[in-house]
C-alpha cells in the first residue's frame, strides 16, 4: 500500500513530471488531485509513520502559530514563495518524518465523564456523524518530541481513543481540567518539558 510519503518522494525525485511549476501552490494542487484519484479508484492511502494527518499541526506549532488551521500549504506559501517553497516543504517534511508521537503524561479520570466526539456511520447509504457517548476513563498528553505539537487523547471505556489538538502542554492540561475534571496534580508519569 502506498504511503503519503511515497507520493511526496515521487514528486521530490521528478518535480517536472508532476508539477506545472515548482511551487507550494502547485504541490498543494497535486496533493489534492492525487488524493482524489486514489479515492476514486478505491486505493487506500496509508498516512505513514508518523501520521501525516499531524503534519499541519506539527508545522504550525513549530512555526509558533499553533492556532493556524490553514494547513501546511498556507503556512509555507507565505514563508517560502516560489521555487524555494518546495525546498522548505521537503526540509520540514524530512524533519517531521524523524519525529514520533510519544506519551508525555497520563491520568485517570476520577469520575468518568461523557465527552462526545462524532464518529462516521453509514445510515441509509449516506455517511452521517453521530455522537459517541462512551465515558472517558483515562487521558494522555502526547507530543512530538522535543515538546512540539501536543494532543490530548481521551480514552473511552471501550478503549477507543479520540485526539484533540491542543498545541501546547499547558493548553492540553487546561482542556483536560475544564472538560474532564483532571487536575494538574492528577497527572502521572509527567515527562518534564525540554
Amino acid at each position: 500500500m502506498p504511503t503519503v510519503y511515497d507520493a511526496f518522494d515521487m514528486v521530490r525525485a521528478q518535480p517536472w513530471a508532476y508539477l506545472h511549476e515548482s511551487t507550494i501552490l502547485h504541490l498543494s494542487t497535486f496533493w489534492l488531485a492525487y488524493q482524489g484519484v486514489m479515492r476514486l479508484h478505491g486505493v487506500q492511502l496509508d498516512r505513514g509513520v508518523p501520521d501525516f494527518k499531524h503534519f499541519d499541526m506539527w508545522l504550525a506549532a513549530r512555526r509558533g502559530d499553533g492556532l493556524n488551521n490553514g494547513g501546511w500549504q498556507l503556512l509555507l506559501v507565505e514563508v517560502a514563495p516560489g521555487a524555494d517553497g518546495l525546498k522548505v516543504f521537503y526540509e520540514e517534511l524530512d524533519a517531521f518524518r524523524q519525529r514520533r508521537l510519544t506519551t508525555v503524561a497520563s491520568a485517570n479520570v476520577s469520575a468518568p465523564r461523557r465527552w462526545p466526539n462524532y464518529v462516521a456511520v453509514k445510515i441509509g447509504g449516506v455517511m452521517s456523524a453521530v455522537p459517541n457517548l462512551k465515558e472517558v476513563v483515562r487521558v494522555e498528553l502526547r507530543a512530538y518530541a522535543p515538546d512540539e505539537a501536543f494532543f490530548l487523547v481521551a480514552i473511552r471505556s471501550d478503549g477507543v481513543e479520540t485526539e484533540h489538538w491542543c498545541w501546547t502542554r499547558a493548553r492540553g492540561m487546561a482542556l483536560a481540567e475544564q472538560e474532564l475534571g483532571v487536575l494538574s496534580t492528577d497527572w502521572g508519569d509527567l515527562v518534564p518539558p525540554e
